[in-house]
């Protein structure tokens, strides 16, 4: 398959993602159906060592180099909001809660990227880690994660996460050194 096409097939599947997602939002650390989701995606991707023990409903998995000394990770968050859908879609929720700051295209992207290199492991160079995080919008599931010892369990130099901002164009990304 042409690289053209590859990329077409990916945009179509991350776009079913998150269409998916965004009808069965869930919120707080009450998200069962995005996990499973996710869990039943990685695994058709190959992975195997999913952890859903370390935190409520949290799905954590690396994709593992053999010789790595070091990780890098990637975090999407998983809830959604308490406001109710007045869009008018085929893919609306069907909960009465919303992901109305982006948080199933969050979930949808590290999908769309655990996809990649899990077809691509043999050219990576290092272990890369793939948190999945309930609770950003509500009791703070990031604090949650490191008090359980998230970097001692599964130690990373970096962990990267994205955001989906209206007032940065399309195509851009926007970031700075440290925490953001």
């Amino acid at each position: 398959m042409a690289i053209r096409e590859e990329v077409k097939a990916l945009e179509e599947d991350v776009k079913g993602y998150r269409r998916h997602l965004h009808q069965y939002p869930e919120i707080r650390l009450e998200v069962p159906m995005p996990r499973d989701y996710i869990v039943e995606q990685l695994t058709s991707f190959g992975f195997e060592d999913l952890d859903v023990e370390f935190m409520e409903n949290a799905v954590i998995d690396k994709l593992r180099v053999e010789n790595s000394a070091s990780s890098i990770g990637f975090r999407a968050d998983m809830d959604a909001l308490s406001v109710i859908e007045l869009n008018d879609i085929d893919f609306k929720s069907k909960n009465e809660y919303m992901h109305a700051c982006g948080h199933d295209g969050h979930m949808a992207a590290l999908l769309g990227l655990a996809k990649v290199l899990a077809k691509n492991k043999e050219k990576l160079s290092e272990t890369v880690t793939f948190v999945f995080q309930p609770a950003e919008e509500g009791p703070g599931g990031a604090e949650i994660l490191i008090k359980n010892g998230l970097f001692k369990k599964y130690p990373m130099r970096a962990i990267f996460g994205t955001h989906v901002m209206g007032e940065v164009d399309e195509g851009v990304i926007a970031t700075r050194p440290g925490p953001f």
